[in-house]
């Protein structure tokens, strides 16, 4: 896997560059359900980047440190999941727990968000680990450095960019 660089422009226009062959290649879109690379994430939750185009939102739930949502898909928007189920930290409104279901009702997957730090309004998680239920894996996602509004150039987001 090192060396593995990957393109997301939107949720049907991703591109991998594999090192063991030295190419860059177009990833299918209709396998966005699929697990990627191996990975616990599908490519669909990696494109994820906002919730409120495809979902409503409705408040299940609240304690004095915490928030529970339901999210379901709008009316004709093709989603994955049936339903997600966010835990919210209700002092930052910063999800921590995020609960994927199948339209049968039980929980495909569990992704967990923690160990977050914020640079003015900006706050990301340190940690992301996305549990699969069903295949029994699992993939953890570790920030090793961030910096927010940095200047990058439009060419750093192309397919050409990808190959060394």
């Amino acid at each position: 896997m090192a060396g593995t660089k990957v393109l997301i422009l939107s949720p049907t226009q991703m591109y991998v560059y594999l090192p063991a062959f030295g190419k860059v290649r177009r990833i299918a879109s209709h396998t966005k359900d699929a697990g990627f690379l191996g990975l616990a994430f599908s490519q669909d939750d990696l494109a994820t980047t906002s919730y409120g185009p495809q979902y409503t939102a409705e408040i299940i739930s609240r304690t004095a440190t915490r928030e529970q949502l339901v999210l379901r898909p709008k009316a004709s928007v093709d989603t994955n999941y049936a339903k997600i189920e966010v835990t919210l930290d209700k002092g930052r409104m910063l999800p921590l727990e995020l609960k994927y279901f199948s339209a049968e009702g039980v929980n495909i997957k569990t992704e967990t968000r923690s160990n977050y730090s914020c640079a003015g309004p900006v706050c990301t998680p340190a940690e992301i680990k996305m549990t699969n239920n069903v295949k029994g894996n699992w993939t953890r996602l570790v920030r090793k450095q961030w910096q927010q509004n940095v200047s990058i150039s439009d060419d750093v987001f192309s397919e050409r960019s990808l190959a060394p």
